[in-house]
């Protein structure tokens, strides 16, 4: 951006996101990314998945299979919580971003880029 020059139309997180449908998951050796249709949520910290009372972290057997289910769901809610940033899928799983989580080797939790506008947002 130059010096001076006028940004408009920024969207928030939420606005991005909600009403997404996952397209796709990608497992990357020390990250993953939720493949959106109009986006992709890049994170570096393994998202909590959730499932009613059910909470299960990266390394847990089933962590895979549960993450796999938000492919093809929908965003329905996002909520900022005292551990993170929680996002709610259509099939009532959700996935806690968990950036409050103090790690020194990881700079930032993720980034979301919008396909339409290349534009990023890094949190």
């Amino acid at each position: 951006m130059v010096s001076g020059e006028k940004v408009e139309n920024l969207r928030s997180f939420d606005d991005i996101l909600i009403g997404q449908r996952v397209s796709s998951l990608v497992f990357v050796e020390d990250y993953s990314q939720i493949v959106f249709d109009d986006c992709i949520l890049t994170l570096f910290r393994w998202p909590e998945i959730c499932r009613s009372s059910l909470k299960i972290k990266f390394g847990d057997i089933e962590y895979r299979n549960l993450y796999c289910e938000i492919i093809n769901k929908k965003v329905v809610t996002i909520e900022e919580t005292i551990e993170g940033t929680k996002i709610d899928f259509e099939n009532a799983i959700s996935i806690n971003l968990n950036e409050n989580i103090s790690d020194d080797s990881i700079i930032e939790s993720g980034f979301l880029i919008e396909k339409k506008t290349n534009t990023m947002m890094s949190f």
